[in-house]
């Protein structure tokens, strides 16, 4: 703590392990590195981290933190406008946050394209994950197993599959999705 200059891995470390313990003095470090690291996409990715934790910690400050968070990965996109993680962060986000915090699924679908802009695979699976959160699960469930017979994709889909069947209490059918896995 008491370091002067932090390296960005040490402050990410301290910050993981800051939410552990304290979410608001994760909060406050993060802050600090974004500050100390402005054009680092991974110090904005970290900040909505926290802010994501925070909202589930807080049913009176969810709103703001989920502002926060949603603001922090725009600005890692726009630091890394080619890096496919900031991109899939902001996805995770509109697809998961309810609208009234600010997920917006039509905005979630035009990261679809922009992720398969830059991997078209990666975009087929956010495009599975789209249909699967919308009111087209049988359409991204057969996305899925389609991409599951893609060497390049087995691996991912069958996960994301096997995890949609076991938020479905479809147990048996993950067990079958996911068992290959462990070979």
């Amino acid at each position: 703590e008491d370091e002067k200059n932090k390296s960005a891995e040490r402050f990410s470390t301290y910050i993981s392990a800051l939410m552990n313990t304290d979410l608001d003095d994760a909060e406050e470090a993060a802050e600090d590195f974004i500050k100390a690291y402005p054009e680092n996409y991974r110090v904005y990715m970290l900040h909505a981290s926290v802010m994501g934790a925070q909202a589930g910690e807080s049913i009176f400050s969810a709103l703001g933190y989920a502002k926060k968070a949603r603001k922090s990965l725009e600005k890692a996109i726009e630091v890394a406008p080619d890096e496919i993680r900031t991109y899939q962060a902001l996805f995770q986000y509109h697809l998961f946050v309810p609208s009234i915090a600010g997920g917006d699924m039509d905005t979630a679908k035009s990261l679809v394209a922009d992720i398969a802009a830059l991997d078209p695979d990666e975009g087929q699976i956010a495009e599975a994950k789209y249909l699967l959160a919308g009111d087209k699960k049988e359409e991204g469930i057969s996305l899925l197993k389609t991409l599951m017979e893609k060497p390049e994709t087995q691996v991912y889909a069958r996960y994301v599959l096997g995890d949609q069947y076991m938020s479905d209490e479809a147990y048996r059918q993950a067990i079958e999705t996911l068992q290959p896995l462990l070979t």
